[in-house]
């Protein structure tokens, strides 16, 4: 394969070792870093935060296939909505589909994407970083996302949860204040027949 590198490490790099707090790339932005993406630009993203490479987005860019300035993560080229319509790659615009075993591509990516380089030795434990994403390749059980086949769909599955969550909280409010609001009707009918009641005996006792 190739000669070894001289110096290995004995500890793993620390991008943020000798960086200020406020230079320090936010967790936030970590977080979304590669939603929808293949698992080839997750790789690529990956390298970029675990070397000090990454530089968040500073303003939303334009996407190139509905030309709005919906883009708000940095490296992507392309939102999330055209990503999900067209089922592609929001980083590299390729279908997993189209791509080779492994998720290899060809050679004809843009001009400015970087080729990742090689991963670190077996000290920095490679193994956990080719298998960080490689829950990609598994089939998503979600039908409605089934389309989104070799992306990374975590969180859109997690937004489509949260809605799920928020409307069952809705409708089980609503049912509660109908409870409610019978209830109090109930009552009412319950007090006025029992006033009704109550000024006949009065009419009663007055004859």
């Amino acid at each position: 394969k190739g000669s070894r590198q001289t110096h290995l490490n004995k500890l793993k790099f620390d991008p943020n070792r000798h960086k200020d707090v406020h230079d320090k790339v936010d967790k936030s932005f970590l977080d979304v870093m590669t939603t929808l993406c293949c698992r080839r630009c997750c790789d690529q993203l990956q390298w970029k935060v675990d070397y000090g490479k990454f530089v968040p987005l500073e303003r939303p860019r334009r996407c190139n296939i509905c030309a709005q300035k919906n883009v708000a993560i940095a490296y992507h080229r392309i939102c999330q909505d055209c990503s999900i319509k067209t089922a592609k790659c929001a980083k590299c615009q390729k279908c997993p589909a189209d791509k080779g075993e492994g998720g290899a591509v060809s050679d004809d990516s843009d001009a400015d994407e970087e080729e990742r380089p090689s991963l670190p030795t077996k000290e920095l434990d490679e193994d956990h970083i080719l298998n960080k994403y490689a829950f990609i390749d598994q089939p998503i059980q979600d039908e409605e996302f089934a389309h989104l086949q070799g992306l990374d769909v975590r969180r859109v599955l997690n937004h489509k949860r949260k809605l799920q969550i928020l409307r069952e909280k809705e409708s089980r409010a609503d049912m509660r204040e109908r409870e409610r609001r019978s209830h109090i009707r109930a009552e009412k009918k319950k007090n006025e027949g029992v006033d009704e009641l109550a000024s006949e005996k009065d009419s009663d006792e007055e004859m």
